[in-house]
């Protein structure tokens, strides 16, 4: 690479996020404190009730997991916890944490002490694993936003019933990107060697956040695609796909047959599947069969996070995914590629409005991995970040 290849990369902060609905923006104040905003983790299978690792149901708030994680290390001498994923900071967070049962006497003498800095062990049990990243089946959320008037709360509930319905696009939320929101920019300055960071760790966490903002990069483009063919006529078709920049696109069959597609979110030739909620990867075959198991929900569009090993997409969809890869970073990224979900459904929502409080409260399950802030994002049409 180049040093003129390596400047031209095109690359942004705020991040984009191209909304799936076109309703107008809903005014609200969202603030993600530990008031208003709770988590609780979903595990992915029963605990055994025996064993010996010592299972801890964790509530804590105003604190990151890593820093829960530190604070119980100085309390118990434990330096080796298990945990299925990272909890927000500005939240009130409830997660399960898997440490040797061997410390349970010094947990008991801890619990007072563990309270005064923002932890409460809820409950405790046995399982005879320890607890890994990604041991979760997903999070129930609950949301309270303010200063809604009751025309707004009226857009709310009909909005949020369309994304229980329809589902949503599974983008990473801010959160990813950092305080500044400019993690991924790091990283290719490292990768330019233009930055230094001889911390591994950090290192890494830079390089997924690349990933996560080049995930999120193809996943706008496709949503792009995806109201470009739902807003125009065969014969406008052309000209609204050139002026956006889509390539490949210029078989008059095979736009109908996109065009034809029940969900909003169209599936095209090369597109990488994996059943849903959980299941195996593979390219689709058969257009028609496989849009009509997506629009069931059966199965799912997988977007990349680039990287080396990554489960190749087919035809079309390689083309644009290597496009979007070489745009935006033509380096390698030194990381292990993967497929996540494209799109996603929320279950279990309630929502309820306090009229004399102008308060609109939701609650809701998100598959794990998937930000609540998204779903926040697309219900107020708008970025929440700066609220």
């Amino acid at each position: 690479m180049n040093k003129t290849q390596s400047d031209n990369i095109q690359i942004h902060a705020p991040i984009p996020q191209i909304y799936a609905l076109n309703h107008a923006p809903i005014p609200f104040y969202f603030s993600q404190n530990s008031r208003d905003f709770f988590v609780r983790e979903i595990p992915l299978y029963p605990f055994s009730q025996q064993g010996e690792h010592l299972i801890l149901e964790i509530r804590k708030k105003g604190l990151s997991t890593q820093e829960m994680l530190k604070i119980l290390s100085s309390h118990l001498g434990c330096k080796d916890f298990g945990y299925a994923g990272l909890k927000d900071k500005s939240a009130t967070t409830i997660q399960y944490i898997s440490l040797h049962k061997s410390y349970a006497k010094n947990l008991s003498a801890s619990l007072s002490s563990l309270e005064e800095k923002g932890i409460k062990v809820l409950s405790q049990t046995y399982h005879s694993n320890k607890i890994k990243l990604g041991h979760l089946r997903g999070n129930s959320f609950f949301i309270r936003l303010k200063k809604v008037h009751p025309s707004s709360a009226l857009m709310l509930e009909n909005v949020a019933q369309k994304i229980l319905k329809n589902g949503l696009p599974n983008y990473f939320g801010y959160q990813r990107f950092g305080k500044f929101q400019n993690n991924h920019i790091e990283a290719i300055e490292i990768l330019q060697k233009k930055r230094t960071c001889r911390n591994k760790t950090l290192k890494n966490f830079l390089f997924s956040s690349l990933q996560s903002y080049l995930f999120n990069l193809y996943l706008a483009k496709r949503i792009t695609l995806s109201h470009i063919l739902a807003s125009f006529q065969n014969s406008e078709l052309h000209t609204a796909l050139k002026l956006e920049g889509f390539k490949g696109l210029d078989d008059a069959m095979l736009l109908k047959e996109l065009k034809s597609q029940a969900h909003f979110f169209k599936i095209l030739p090369g597109d990488v599947m994996e059943h849903y909620p959980r299941g195996k990867l593979f390219c689709t075959q058969d257009l028609k069969t496989d849009s009509n198991r997506f629009f069931n929900r059966a199965i799912c569009p997988s977007a990349p996070l680039f990287g080396s090993k990554l489960f190749s997409a087919q035809d079309l969809v390689l083309e644009l995914e290597n496009e979007t890869l070489h745009t935006h970073c033509p380096l390698n990224i030194p990381a292990i590629g993967a497929r996540r979900y494209a799109w996603i459904y929320p279950e279990d929502l309630k929502t309820r409005y306090i009229q004399e409080k102008t308060h609109f409260e939701l609650e809701f399950f998100l598959p794990k991995g998937s930000y609540a802030t998204i779903f926040i994002q697309e219900l107020a049409h708008r970025d929440i970040l700066l609220d």
